[in-house]
């Protein structure tokens, strides 16, 4: 008992994703309708209309069954081309700005009217012929350029056949025998165009979902290759891209910028005597402390180890030396508490301006000597 408990919470569960996914679907699955509405009626209305004239041409005695057929064969299909027509104009102009509740009833509208009119061709087919061929082209038609769920498919299909159904039973006036054929040609035709919905709606939401993990995998490569997996900062590759258009940014607009490259003081130290996980540990804190520290318009980034550094846009160097004095503090004074463990430790910082006459890897060395001058006077303090 527990276990068909289990496997059914499991199956109701994936039940509910796959509605889930349906649903997230169908915005898209409408729009691209749609623009097929858009494209394919034009193609229709030339064919139905040449059609038309086909049978136009054909002359057969005056009041004949077959003079008669071939008339209302040409009228119907004068009448789908001139629809069709409309129906072109009509997506043309939904299918960039209607909501997706518009474009959706407009599609149930079109797939209505292809439906109906080959119901209507297969009737007025009956005057001469047992076939119902019209019938099966619009279901295919439907099941072919239309998305629609499974489940609007399958309710799609269901009535058009009882269409269908009334249809050959009020006009057509067939012997039995060939009524039961076509009856049987018409569910035939209806279950077809069910099944080839349904296999367009799996390879659309297939094609969809695949495109979305690609998506997802490239989102995620691409943050692995910007971001610093230990504390979730921009990286050297991100900085270097940063730099790069922060430098155009002064060379054109004639704003001030600094580069702080902040190193944490001995901290070897804090791995050897606590343990490489206590010191990535104290480095995420740093991380947090020093994002809360800054204001918006500054980047932090990690260069690796216990190196960091602070893009500073639109900054003078007295306000870059005041930001790096003012962090230099909080870190003194903090309590970096990882369990019971409590340590406390100390950065020096460098400071160079960015004047958007040099290279990028040039100011590193400006901020980096002046890096090297905060730790050959004493450590814990800041340089320019």
């Amino acid at each position: 008992m527990r276990s068909f408990k289990v496997r059914y919470r499991a199956l109701r569960s994936k039940i509910s994703s796959l509605v889930r996914i349906n649903r997230s679907l169908r915005a898209e699955a409408v729009r691209a309708t749609v623009q097929r509405i858009y494209w394919s009626a034009p193609a229709l209305a030339i064919a139905s209309l040449l059609v038309a004239l086909i049978f136009g041409f054909k002359e057969e005695a005056p009041f004949s069954i077959e003079a008669k057929w071939r008339m209302y064969i040409m009228l119907t299909h004068v009448g789908i081309g001139l629809i069709n027509l409309l129906i072109w104009v009509a997506a043309g102009k939904l299918k960039d700005r209607a909501s997706t509740h518009t474009l959706f009833i407009f599609q149930i509208g079109v797939t209505t009217y292809v439906l109906v009119a080959g119901i209507l061709i297969t009737t007025i087919d009956q005057l001469v012929l047992t076939g119902s061929s019209p019938y099966l082209i619009s279901s295919m038609l439907v099941a072919a350029l239309y998305f629609f769920r499974p489940g609007c498919s399958a309710l799609i299909f269901f009535l058009s056949f009882l269409a269908y159904h009334f249809c050959m039973m009020r006009f057509a006036n067939l012997p039995l025998s060939i009524f039961d054929s076509g009856l049987t040609n018409g569910l035939f035709a209806s279950t077809l165009g069910f099944v080839f919905s349904a296999l367009s709606w799996r390879n659309f939401r297939t094609t969809k979902l695949q495109k979305a993990k690609i998506a997802e995998q490239r989102d995620i490569l691409e943050q692995m290759a910007y971001q610093d997996p230990l504390t979730h900062l921009p990286n050297r590759r991100l900085l270097d891209e940063l730099v790069r258009r922060e430098i155009d940014l002064v060379q054109r607009q004639k704003v001030e910028s600094c580069l702080i490259i902040i190193d944490l003081d001995s901290f070897k130290e804090v791995n050897d005597n606590y343990g490489h996980p206590v010191g990535d540990a104290v480095l995420q804190q740093l991380a947090q402390m020093l994002q809360k520290s800054m204001a918006g318009s500054n980047t932090l980034v990690r260069l690796g180890g216990e190196e960091f550094v602070i893009l500073a846009s639109n900054t003078s160097l007295d306000e870059a030396r005041a930001l790096a004095e003012r962090l230099r503090q909080q870190i003194e004074e903090h309590e970096f508490s990882v369990g019971k463990k409590k340590i406390y430790i100390t950065a020096s910082f460098g400071v160079a301006p960015l004047r958007g006459t040099e290279q990028a890897g040039d100011y590193y060395a400006l901020a980096d000597k002046a890096l090297y001058r905060a730790k050959q006077q004493g450590k814990n303090r800041v340089a320019v």
